[in-house]
């Protein structure tokens, strides 16, 4: 999630949809994640899964607010692990 460049193209989209920027902490990361595939029954990678883990650790966040749940760039033996 920290990439360390950008394509002119896609800078251009986040200075013009993107409001805001937080951090969460990987175990809130692995929180969402888990909670995405047991409740939703979707499988997406933890930077996929970032979003419902900044929704869901911060009250002061103003809703309505769109996540994207993307990627299932997820190692199996590690999903497995962090779902047992």
């Amino acid at each position: 999630m920290a990439a360390p460049y950008t394509r002119p193209f896609n800078l251009a989209l986040i200075q013009r949809f993107v409001d805001e920027v937080r951090t969460v902490r990987d175990e809130a990361i692995i929180g969402a994640l888990t909670s995405i595939v047991l409740q939703a029954k979707l499988v997406v990678e933890p930077a996929g899964a970032a979003g419902v883990a900044a929704l869901a650790s911060d009250s002061t966040i103003q809703r309505p607010v769109v996540i994207a749940l993307t990627g299932g760039n997820v190692d199996g033996l590690r999903l497995g692990s962090w779902l047992a």
